[in-house]
């Protein structure tokens, strides 16, 4: 399976026999259940940033050529 996924360079010392040394936790469902109610609120908001910073990139690109060429003439905006 490891040499499957294997994208990059490899390490000699890693190999199957090895991989197949390694002790992993395998957590019960409530410990999934918890972990995916603290998680998924962070994902959803990673989710809508990415969104945010689309539409915002997109207004600034339609924005900065009009205020460089002085179309749009901001000097009076009070902030």
């Amino acid at each position: 399976m490891k040499n499957n996924l294997s994208l990059g360079t490899t390490m000699q010392a890693i190999n199957n026999t090895n991989v197949k040394k390694i002790k992993l936790l395998n957590p019960t469902n409530e410990a999934l259940e918890r972990f995916n109610l603290i998680v998924s609120p962070i994902f959803e908001e990673i989710y809508n940033n990415n969104i945010e910073n689309k539409k915002l990139t997109k207004t600034r690109d339609l924005l900065l050529p009009k205020l460089m060429s002085g179309e749009i003439d901001v000097s009076k905006v009070e902030i």
